[in-house]
């Protein structure tokens, strides 16, 4: 069974990139440059996960798209990885541990950029198992 991801990121080479990565993997992959580009998009599929960056059009592009995904009803359950490059632009750590803004913005797990491809896999492949976990206790 293949997975569908959905990369959301104004970086065109990271996107060309992961989705070459994860497509060699028999993933499905779906990319946004935007946030009104994903929104479109994930009101159309429905991905096994999301990979959205933080800073996009605006600072906090990413945290404000996974609060919206939150509030699609299809979309509520579906594990969102943020991605931020804030250590390497600022040598500073996104707190994004402040369980208020995880709760809020609906945020399962991020990374810091640079992020290989092989963490990221990792982090998805997790949260799909995860995701699976769920759904088949929720099941029983």
């Amino acid at each position: 069974m293949s997975h569908t991801i959905v990369f959301v990121d104004d970086d065109r080479d990271f996107l060309a990139a992961q989705s070459a990565f994860f497509a060699a993997r028999g993933y499905v992959v779906h990319t946004a440059e935007r946030e009104d580009r994903a929104l479109e998009l994930l009101h159309e599929i429905t991905p096994n996960v999301i990979v959205l960056d933080l800073m996009m059009e605006r600072a906090d592009t990413g945290v404000a798209l996974s609060h919206k995904i939150r509030q699609i009803e299809a979309l509520r359950a579906v594990p969102i990885i943020l991605l931020t490059g804030v250590v390497a632009a600022t040598g500073r750590r996104l707190d994004l541990d402040v369980a208020a803004l995880r709760r809020w913005a609906g945020i399962d797990e991020y990374l810091d950029k640079p992020v290989t491809a092989r963490q990221l896999l990792r982090a998805v492949e997790s949260l799909i198992h995860r995701s699976n976990q769920d759904s088949a206790s929720e099941e029983a």
